[in-house]
């Protein structure tokens, strides 16, 4: 063992140097530093994930990782193994990314080429997978109810208090702080039928300065409840596309989508409640099933 500790140990290590947690990462973009360091928790996990699946690749196939600079130099041998396993296009590229963030290189360092990321490529479930069988919608109506009404990701509906919810123009809204994605706070308004908005408000007087879910169901297809809300969002403040004079004001789709169109200002408010800084993330990975408005 190297006396720099395990492989592992370093992994860990040099990724915790890089967190910057409870930063602005919008600023640190407008500065030119974002690409240096890690802004969430959920990344640091997800980084320390994949590049752990690295290591036990390299000990199956007798490669020696000693150090870090080991990692970057059998990069290209590990991200071609993976596209040889017939991987999707958005598993390759985060794979890719948690060794260049690790190892500080750009993502040009490396030879292999990832397939183009396209909606239709993504292979982690929308609607029914394995995990969610052990999931019941109907023994668990709270939660589905909450997530279609509020959009909320399973660590932010995990950390929110009932306390969190206020209300403008009688309309309600919660304002979520805690275990975002890169630590950005936003507004979330909520969205439903009135028996269900009335619901989540009961949920959140009930918990008061308690958490609403005292313990989450993570099988949840909690995704697929964000596209939900995303859908009902867009299309509560959609123009008709025929209706939009200016066309700068419309996204034209390509690829797969391609002929569909979307109201932009409609995708800037689902955009903002869902907690993205793109608008083309909303049409690509949450309203997959719809056409344009």
């Amino acid at each position: 063992m190297s006396r720099k500790g395990s492989i592992t140990y370093q992994i860990k290590n040099e990724l915790l140097s890089k967190c910057r947690f409870g930063e602005s990462r919008n600023e640190a973009k407008k500065n030119g530093t974002a690409y240096k360091y890690i802004y969430s928790y959920g990344t640091l996990n997800t980084y320390m994930k994949q590049l752990n699946y690295m290591v036990k690749w390299a000990r199956i196939n007798n490669i020696k990782l000693k150090n870090i600079e080991d990692i970057a130099a059998h990069g290209d041998e590990w991200l071609q193994y993976c596209l040889e396993q017939d991987m999707s296009a958005w598993t390759l590229t985060t794979r890719r990314a948690a060794i260049c963030k690790l190892c500080n290189l750009p993502y040009s360092h490396f030879k292999t080429k990832i397939p183009i990321r396209t909606r239709s490529s993504v292979k982690r479930s929308r609607n029914k997978s394995l995990a969610l069988k052990h999931f019941s919608e109907e023994k668990n109506p709270d939660q589905v109810i909450f997530c279609k009404c509020t959009g909320l990701r399973v660590s932010e509906l995990s950390a929110i208090t009932g306390d969190r919810l206020y209300f403008h123009n009688n309309k309600p809204y919660l304002h979520v702080t805690e275990k975002t994605k890169g630590g950005r706070s936003r507004e979330v308004e909520l969205y439903g039928s009135p028996q269900e908005i009335n619901k989540c408000i009961q949920l959140c007087k009930n918990a008061g300065k308690n958490k609403v879910f005292e313990k989450v169901k993570e099988n949840a297809n909690t995704h697929g409840y964000r596209s939900d809300y995303a859908k009902r969002v867009y299309f509560s403040n959609a123009r008709s596309i025929d209706e939009i004079n200016d066309r700068n004001e419309v996204m034209f789709c390509r690829k797969d989508k391609k002929g569909i169109a979307y109201d932009k200002n409609a995708l800037k408010i689902c955009s903002e409640n869902l907690g993205h800084s793109r608008i083309d993330i909303v049409s690509t990975s949450y309203l997959y099933d719809n056409d344009a408005a």
